[in-house]
């Protein structure tokens, strides 16, 4: 599933479907029964999605320009 995310942004440079595909990794792995080192794992995830968030939010406060 962290696999699509990669792809929204090497491929499509789209990080707000990238955030929604991490996202949805993160609520999957949440309900699942994981030992306590997937926990790591998790926090890993929960940290990249505030990475690609705050990147998303910069890359959209800078004007186009290209146009």
């Amino acid at each position: 599933m962290t696999d699509c995310f990669q792809v929204e942004i090497d491929e499509f440079q789209n990080y707000e479907k990238a955030l929604g595909a991490l996202g949805e990794a993160y609520k999957v792995l949440g309900h699942a029964k994981l030992p306590d080192s997937q926990e790591t794992k998790m926090n890993d995830l929960k940290n990249r999605m505030a990475l690609i968030k705050k990147f998303a939010e910069a890359k959209a406060s800078v004007p186009n320009q290209l146009t």
